[in-house]
């Protein structure tokens, strides 16, 4: 999955992982064709919030899939291409995992992030087989990247371990 969040919509994505965080430590994202969603089950598990984003709150879309076999031999050196934004991408019907979100909220509100960065590029990295790694970059853990541009051509770039979900649904009401 790739994304862009422009610097129109960085804070009300920034406020929404801010309510989450304070629900529980450990978020859900959930990514389809139509939407874009963040989840969390309170400690107890007595408590369930979700932010769902549509396609349509995000600079350029989103695409949800792994980059294509040219994209991997052009990351390889072969074929260098110019702009970053234009991938090849496979198709998937959709994404999940588990990601902890205070050190996630760290990167997008510390330092003023949410009012100077000009956007931040989202990018769910799946985790190669040991059998399949070409390079040192290649690890077998999935991870989000996350990217912050500011003017005068200054990036950071930012990168967390994702988990596999336990549950993807709200929790469940007993039967009474």
């Amino acid at each position: 999955m790739q994304t862009t969040i422009g610097s129109e919509s960085l804070k009300p994505f920034t406020r929404a992982l801010a309510c989450l965080c304070r629900y529980g430590d450990e978020i859900t994202i959930h990514a389809s064709p139509g939407w874009f969603s963040l989840s969390v089950v309170g400690v107890n598990r007595t408590s369930f919030c979700r932010f769902k984003f549509l396609r349509t709150f995000f600079e350029r879309g989103y695409r949800i899939g792994q980059p294509s076999a040219s994209r991997r031999r052009d990351q390889s050196g072969s074929n260098s291409r110019e702009n970053e934004d234009e991938l090849d991408v496979e198709e998937l019907s959709q994404i999940t995992g588990v990601i902890l979100g205070k050190p996630l909220l760290a990167v997008l509100k510390g330092s003023g992030t949410d009012k100077s960065a000009e956007r931040c590029q989202l990018e769910f990295i799946e985790g190669v087989e040991s059998s399949l790694q070409t390079s040192e970059e290649d690890s077998m853990e999935t991870r989000l990247v996350v990217k912050l541009f500011y003017k005068h051509g200054i990036t950071r770039t930012h990168t967390f371990a994702i988990s596999e979900p336990i549950s993807t649904a709200a929790p469940a009401l007993p039967h009474a």
